[in-house]
């Protein structure tokens, strides 16, 4: 089986497990292949002609790929894709993420900056995310692979932080929230 893995810098990951295992796995016929651009929102592709091509290219932020090669891949050369790490909406620990500062989650006890913010209700927060979420560049990317390739698409969600944040004091959650734990779980589940 030959995989297509289209994704952001969280593909490294990925990319560095598949490497470990990577003789055994061809041994066995599973063969993965990387296609990624660096970014926070996803990557940025087109499918033109069968063939993913990168949209917008930003020079700190080229597009890579695993073997090397041109920067058209024919989707049709491969068994299945996998797109990973969409839907980022947290903000880690200092990145100060939009979709999240759009509303606060009132009963979540805001604090801070938060206060400045309208309180919404979780169906309202899922709404403002979900709009947000459709004009990333990977969302917008998966959907256009779902609207001309034949095979099986399999989708990664944006890995979830550790229980250790939690502790971390600059927690953008943290420093919107009195519950940042209460707020990343709803955050987490919409």
């Amino acid at each position: 089986m030959k995989v297509l893995v289209i994704g952001n810098s969280q593909s490294a990951a990925l990319k560095r497990a598949y490497e470990q295992r990577a003789e055994n796995l061809r041994a066995k016929g599973f063969d993965c292949h990387f296609y990624v651009i660096p970014g926070g929102s996803g990557p940025d592709f087109l499918v033109e002609d069968d063939r993913l091509v990168p949209g917008k290219i930003v020079k700190t932020h080229p597009p890579f790929m695993s073997p090397a090669g041109t920067n058209e891949i024919p989707l049709k050369e491969f068994d299945a894709l996998l797109v990973s790490a969409l839907g980022y909406f947290d903000g880690g620990f200092r990145h100060k993420n939009l979709i999240t500062r759009a509303g606060v989650l009132a009963d979540c006890r805001p604090r801070g900056e938060a206060l400045k913010r309208p309180p919404v209700s979780h169906p309202c927060m899922a709404e403002i995310m979900a709009t947000a979420l459709e004009r990333q560049n990977g969302i917008r990317t998966l959907r256009r692979i779902c609207e001309t390739y034949v095979g099986p698409v399999f989708v990664q969600r944006w890995p979830q932080l550790s229980e250790a944040i939690l502790d971390h004091q600059e927690w953008g959650l943290r420093l919107w929230y009195e519950a940042p734990a209460k707020a990343y779980r709803i955050l987490a589940e919409l």
